[in-house]
């Protein structure tokens, strides 16, 4: 993921004609906005279900089930932690 934060002005047009994919630069006089989405940037990753550490993924899970920086969700901390047991079983049938 790319969060582009504008530090040198910059020809926007002429960057989206370039690179029509980059996301809309964050302005240098927009430090709320940027400190807003580059928040919710590490919260998008702390929050990564996908993730393939089993440490990451069982505090996951408990602040899932505990509410903690997150709504409380018994389901998702459920998913989270066994998932890391079918993790385990899959290594093991694999030796």
């Amino acid at each position: 993921s790319i969060l582009p934060f504008e530090m040198k002005k910059t020809d926007q047009e002429l960057l989206r004609r370039f690179y029509d994919e980059f996301p809309e630069c964050i302005g240098m006089e927009q430090q709320e906005v940027w400190e807003e989405r580059f928040a919710e940037y590490l919260k998008s990753i702390a929050m990564d279900s996908n993730n393939d550490d089993p440490g990451h993924n069982f505090l996951i899970g408990l602040a899932y089930l505990d509410g903690i920086d997150v709504e409380v969700d018994g389901d998702k901390a459920v998913e989270l932690i066994s998932g890391l047991q079918r993790q385990d079983l899959k290594r093991l049938s694999e030796k």
